[in-house]
Order: structure tokens, then sequence, then C-alpha cells
């Protein structure tokens, strides 16, 4: 007894097993007959998603024996190799379905959410940022400008205090010289009159000079109440600067911000570009892989009607046996 296998070489049978026909032969061959005395019996079985129809070898065996020609007695070894061969060949049926039908591995769904999911995520954050920093450019601008407004009107302030100030200091210089000039023409009038006798006419000049001074006494403090003033405006005006120059370094470290944030933007387009770009090499590789899968499907087809067809005429077989001795394997 022999058992003939064809091996014609298709690619790999694993992958693109699904709606293939799978052929079986058993030769059983005595010696008186020779080539011609030889008897073929072919199984074949579809290979559906759901239940399948297994042939055992020992029916094989038994329609076999229940034909024209009794074959010798099969040997033990051979039917368990066959029934091995039989359950190998189920198991492969099996684990294609999974691969095709199940898991669709000729697919990426999940590269492809998960690009989706990423262009969605990059977008929201993209606008979110943009209008966080708006809003935050436009109320730092608003503080600065406002900030810049009060310092530059408390610099005139302070502009016009020291000015202010200046007179005052020039007024006061020129009061008391001139309360020390007329303190010395007192002292020399006082002098005179002491030696000539006046006393009447100076002591009316005496009073009338103190009610001058007692005037300008407290014109003189009130210049210096406002002076005080002015030094403690001028004091705001100093935090009001520094506080400016605050402002003016938070500007700076929320542009330095902007920048990192146009970096990270610019990485994450070109992550997006990278996944895309995976993304159409995948759909390529399985619209290849699609057309080699209908291709080998047709060839293994066709190749599984015309073994049909040979195997059902005997002296066909036996012919292809005979010359083409190469593609069957004793």
């Amino acid at each position: 007894m022999r058992t003939l296998v064809i091996k014609k070489g298709y690619g790999s049978m694993k992958q693109h097993y699904e709606n293939n026909r799978v052929a079986a032969g058993v030769q059983n061959k005595n010696g008186g007959g020779g080539r011609g005395g030889s008897t073929v019996v072919v199984v074949q079985r579809q290979h559906l998603p759901s239940a399948e129809t297994v042939v055992e070898p020992e029916a094989v065996i038994e329609a076999v024996n229940k034909g024209p020609k009794l074959p010798p007695p099969i040997d033990p070894k051979l039917l368990q190799e066959l029934k091995h061969s039989a359950a190998g060949v189920e198991a492969l049926g099996t684990l294609v379905q999974y691969l095709v039908f199940d898991l669709d591995a000729f697919s990426t769904p999940q590269l492809k959410k998960t690009v989706e999911n990423l262009k969605c995520r990059y977008e929201e954050e993209l606008k979110r940022r943009d209008k966080l920093s708006s809003r935050n450019t436009e109320a730092l601008l608003e503080d600065v400008k406002l900030y810049a407004e009060r310092a530059e009107r408390a610099e005139k302030d302070k502009e016009e205090l020291l000015a202010r100030e200046d007179d005052l200091k020039r007024m006061n210089a020129q009061l008391q010289k001139e309360i020390g000039e007329m303190q010395e023409k007192f002292r020399q009038e006082l002098t005179e009159v002491s030696r000539t006798g006046e006393g009447g006419k100076l002591r009316d000049e005496i009073v009338s000079l103190q009610a001058v001074l007692e005037l300008r006494t407290k014109e003189m403090h009130e210049y210096r109440k406002k002076a005080e003033e002015w030094c403690q405006k001028s004091e705001a005006l100093n935090s009001a600067v520094a506080r400016a120059a605050a402002l003016q370094a938070r500007v700076e470290d929320l542009e330095a911000q902007l920048l990192r944030k146009a970096s990270c933007e610019r990485k994450l387009q070109e992550k997006v570009r990278h996944l895309s770009e995976s993304v159409e090499r995948e759909c390529r590789q399985n619209e290849q892989l699609a057309l080699e899968n209908e291709v080998l499907e047709w060839k293994v087809n066709e190749s599984a009607k015309l073994m049909s067809t040979l195997t059902s005429q005997p002296d066909v077989s036996c012919m292809l046996l005979f010359f083409f001795p190469s593609f069957i394997d004793l």
C-alpha cells in the first residue's frame, strides 16, 4: 500500500485556507496487477466556518474493501498516519478560520482607532491651548498697559513734586535769607533806637515784623507738609515701577512657555504624520495580501477541481504516476 501526496507549491496555505477544498487520497496497489491494478479512493470536504464533516480513515478503507477489487489488508501504521494527517488538516482549518473570520488579521482597526484618538486629542489640546494662551495674553497686555499708564502718571507726578520741592527749597532759602536780613536790620535799628530814644515807633515795627514772621512760618509749615505728601507719592511710584518690571518678566516667561508649547506641537504633528504613514503602509500591505489571497484561492480551487477530475478516472491517475513521478511522494 502506498500513499499519494500532491506537492504543488502555492505558497503558505496556512494564511489562505478559508473556503478551500482539502483532498486526501489513498492508493492501494496489489502486486499481481502491476501499475494497472491500482485502486484510488478520494475523499473531499468543504471547509466551512460552521460544523464540518470529517471522514475517518476507517470509512475510507471500508469503502475501498467493498469495491469490485479487494486490496490486501491495510498496514495499521499507515492507518495511524492517515488519522494523524486528517486531524492536522482539521486543526489547520480551524486555525485559519479563527485568523480570517474572528481575529481579522488582515486589517488594522486598533491602529486606525489609536491614530484617530490621537488626532482628536491633539486638535482638542491645540484649541484649548490657543484659547488659554489668547486669554492670558490679553489679560497680561491689559495689566501691562494699565500699569504702564499708572507708571507714566506717577513719573509725571514725581517730576512735578520734585520741581515743587525745588521751588520750596529755593523759597525757604530766600525766606531764611530775608529773615536773617530782617533780624540783622532789626538789631541795627534796635541799636539805633536805643541810641536815639525812638522806642514807640520801633515797637510798632517789631510787632509788624513778628506778624510777617508768623505768616511766613505758617507758610513754611504748609510747604513742608506738601513736601512730605510728595515724598509718599514718590515711594508709591517706585513700588508701581517695580510691579511693572515684575509683570514684564512674567510676560517674557509666558512667551518662553508659548515657544516650548509650539515645539511640543511640532513633535506631536511629526508623530501623527509617522502614524498616518504607518497606517497607509499597513493598508497597502493588507490590499496586497488580499489580492494574493484571492489569486491563491483561485489556484487552489482550480487545482482541487483538476485533482477531483483526475482521481475520478483510475487510468488517468496511473498515467500521471507513470509519466510524472516527480510530483508524487511514494
